[in-house]
């Protein structure tokens, strides 16, 4: 009865994600973000730090 409870203690859509609840910065590398583009223009990337994320991610990229 996961489903139940879960919904007794966060609401109806507790499966659906929230911006800004967690008690975290949103992007966690946002203070580093200039050295990340520094060091993906480092590697010829030329795009922006999510996109290089989502490349690397799908595998497209490799680093």
């Amino acid at each position: 009865m996961y489903d139940e409870v879960l919904k007794a203690e966060f609401g109806e859509n507790y499966m659906t994600p929230i911006m800004g609840g967690a008690g975290h910065d949103y992007p966690f590398y946002g203070h580093m973000e200039p050295e990340l583009l520094k060091q993906i223009r480092n590697v010829g990337f030329k795009g922006s730090v999510d996109e290089f994320c989502e490349e690397v991610a799908s595998g497209r990229l490799r680093v």
